[in-house]
């Protein structure tokens, strides 16, 4: 019987293991070497590794938060937001978070990535610091 792997957890355990040695200033370099890891341990693509190293490094980040993405009203173009212990919902539009990507405050805060959304080729406009 043939077992199959949870590269979800892949990701989490290396990255769970491997953020000791990166300093913020290497939040890139360890994405990157969690992306390798999670190609070779699941003979997947660099696209599909990206996407669950993302998933991993976002939940890693998140995980002592209180506030969570509410899955059922949040749509391609709307994303609700709702912070328990404020008892408040918030509400962003793509184009007001695109204003967030692209404003030159947060560029260190944004997360790199290097591969394209889909086969439109579109990028996710996320740039490496």
């Amino acid at each position: 019987m043939k077992v199959k792997l949870d590269l979800f957890k892949v990701a989490m355990d290396f990255l769970i293991q491997h953020q000791a040695a990166h300093l913020e200033r290497d939040q890139s370099l360890l994405i990157q070497r969690c992306i390798a890891h999670v190609v070779d341990t699941g003979a997947i693509s660099k696209s599909t590794a990206e996407d669950v190293t993302m998933q991993a490094f976002c939940e890693m980040q998140s995980r002592h938060q209180r506030p969570y993405i509410d899955l059922t009203r949040t749509s391609s173009f709307a994303l609700f937001i709702h912070d328990p212990v404020t008892a408040h919902r918030h509400v962003f539009s793509v184009e007001t978070l695109m204003e967030l990507v692209r404003a030159q405050v947060i560029q260190s805060l944004l997360s790199p990535s290097t591969e394209p959304i889909s086969r439109t080729g579109l990028p996710f406009d996320i740039s490496e610091h």
